[in-house]
């Protein structure tokens, strides 16, 4: 069942806006960054034991990311997310995957199973490029 367009407008004497309720729907309540200097992995359980996929992240916050990822992930289920950065930095980040992205079969939202301060730390100290989602 899809669900109906709501269309939201904002205007006023300089800046005419109307969204769509699919453009408005921000599940994180943090800034989004868009980065492309780290390898992530995600290690996902099942029955035959551990899984590892390597992933693209197409955006990432203190909370949560969104992944594309070349195997279907089963929405709930538990993962584990690797972040190398170029630098050498690591983060390993216990997260659950909460929806599916409307635009690919293959992409996901993840949100963290706790809120990664230090990740979201150090995203913000090394943003080089001004890529915000």
């Amino acid at each position: 069942m899809t669900k109906p367009t709501l269309k939201i407008p904002f205007h006023d004497d300089l800046f005419n806006l109307s969204l769509d309720s699919h453009e408005v729907d921000n599940r994180r309540k943090t800034t989004r960054y868009i980065r492309n200097d780290f390898a992530a992995m995600i290690i996902s359980s099942n029955l035959f034991g551990l899984k590892k996929y390597s992933t693209r992240i197409n955006d990432i916050s203190s909370q949560g990311a969104s992944v594309s990822v070349n195997q279907k992930l089963a929405i709930k289920s538990k993962v584990t997310l690797y972040f190398r950065f170029k630098t050498g930095k690591i983060f390993k980040i216990e997260g659950r995957v909460v929806r599916q992205c409307k635009t690919s079969t293959y992409c996901y939202g993840i949100k963290f199973t706790k809120q990664e301060n230090s990740l979201g730390d150090y995203l913000l100290e090394t943003q080089t490029d001004l890529l915000f989602k």
